[in-house]
């Protein structure tokens, strides 16, 4: 799928369209967890770490455009970003 494709889905996304962020989301959930298994420390955590992280692409989906990176980049750094957020981990 073209990255412009799920860049459409999130600007209407921003525009609070729940039918486009459901299409992103079932694009790109395979992505999502695999790389959420891979960085997560626990594997108990991966259900919480994927499913903050697409809490956060549907709060910040009007930001995106401005990040520099394709919507899968941009959607794999909010994993990241999950699974090393401390609160999240208890620390």
């Amino acid at each position: 799928m073209p990255p412009t494709h799920l860049a459409g889905l999130l600007q209407r996304a921003a525009r609070r369209d729940c039918d486009a962020f459901a299409t992103f989301y079932d694009r790109t959930i395979d992505n999502a967890y695999h790389l959420a298994r891979i960085v997560s420390a626990d594997p108990d955590d991966v259900d919480e770490i994927v499913g903050a992280a697409y809490l956060n692409a549907w709060l910040d989906s009007a930001s995106h455009g401005g990040t520099g990176y394709s919507p899968s980049a941009w959607l794999m750094v909010l994993v990241e970003l999950n699974a090393a957020d401390p609160a999240r981990r208890g620390a």
